[in-house]
């Protein structure tokens, strides 16, 4: 009897431990899954993050590449604008200067000679002084305007000396023109006035027959002569 129940108690005991060994492998084996998988997870995450914060990177990267693209770009063409306004201003001024010359104002008296009035001429070449005084002494386009400059004058020479126009007329400048006061002042203010047309000369000098000059009339002609806009008859 007693040995019957040690045979039954020690099955009950292998099969209780044999469940135990089951119950234990299968708590093991849980737990390893879940380990894995809570791993994976965090691998998974950690790899998305870095995958997000190296995108984010690109982008930012690629964004400045485009931005500094663009303004590299708006710098060339703002550049190459202005090169391109240089060089039509460039342009102009030398087909003012030389292919077609200057334009210029040669001034004659009005039909009462009380002011002066001016006519468009154009002038080249590196004799442009002389013309503009060979100008004057044509006769006016408009009718009504008179010119004041003696047909016998003669130009014996015309020098620049820095922003100063010199002129050496003849003496039948002064002996051959129509002598009152008030023509006078018109006569030399037609000359000072044209010659002051050009930018570069700010004062007129005279001489007669290589002497400097005096008097003419009743003016003083030993200083130098700067423009005189009032005599310019108004609306011309």
């Amino acid at each position: 009897m007693n040995e019957r129940k040690f045979v039954k108690t020690s099955f009950w005991f292998v099969k209780s431990i044999k469940l135990f060994l089951v119950i234990f492998s299968l708590c093991i084996f849980c737990a390893l899954m879940v380990f894995n998988s809570s791993c994976s997870s965090s691998s998974a995450s950690e790899t998305s993050k870095i995958d997000v914060e190296s995108s984010n990177e690109n982008q930012k990267s690629q964004t400045d590449k485009g931005q500094s693209k663009e303004e590299s770009g708006a710098t060339e063409s703002t550049k190459e604008t202005a090169e391109e306004e240089s060089a039509t201003s460039s342009s102009e001024m030398v087909t003012t200067t030389t292919k077609e010359g200057l334009t210029i104002r040669v001034y004659y008296a009005d039909a009462e000679t009380i002011y002066l009035v001016g006519e468009e001429r154009l002038v080249k070449g590196s004799h442009k002084y002389f013309e503009a005084f060979i100008e004057l002494m044509k006769p006016p386009i408009t009718p009504g305007l008179i010119k004041l400059i003696p047909d016998t004058a003669k130009v014996n020479k015309i020098t620049k000396d820095d922003s100063n126009i010199d002129i050496d007329l003849s003496q039948s400048f002064i002996n051959d023109r129509f002598k009152s006061d008030s023509v006078d002042m018109l006569l030399i203010y037609s000359i000072v006035n044209t010659m002051t047309e050009f930018p570069e000369i700010n004062t007129v000098t005279f001489h007669f027959d290589g002497k400097k000059a005096d008097t003419f009339g009743q003016m003083d002609l030993s200083e130098s002569f700067y423009r005189d806009t009032s005599l310019i008859k108004k609306n011309n």
